[in-house]
């Protein structure tokens, strides 16, 4: 199995098709996301190839409607498995019982500064 840290791309589930959301960095037991009209920070831990990632996803744009509501500020839970480069997952909203499927696909490794 290969390392959870690096940069990853997001995708949730869209009316159609998955849709891509944005770009995360795995590191350290941090996450740090963002996309076009939002950005998230959180911690993530992974058991074996199980994945549990709490974040706070807040919009600078126009929000889009998650969950069934539209909200500047979203507090999520995202539990799945990581197998490989892919991570297959459902975000949780944490105030209620609705989620939505979402995955990530291994894009880069985190490159050394400098």
């Amino acid at each position: 199995m290969s390392s959870i840290e690096g940069i990853w791309s997001v995708e949730i589930v869209g009316l159609f098709a998955w849709e891509h959301i944005g770009i995360a960095v795995l590191e350290n037991g941090r996450v740090i996301t963002g996309g076009n009209n939002h950005y998230a920070v959180g911690t993530y831990k992974l058991s074996g190839e199980e994945l549990t990632i709490t974040m706070r996803v807040e919009y600078f744009g126009k929000p889009r409607i998650m969950f069934g509501n539209k909200e500047k500020t979203i507090k999520l839970k995202i539990v799945g498995k990581m197998r490989e480069n892919v991570i297959e997952a459902v975000a949780r909203h944490k105030d209620t019982d609705k989620e939505i499927p979402c995955r990530m696909t291994r894009c880069a490794d985190i490159p050394a500064p400098g």
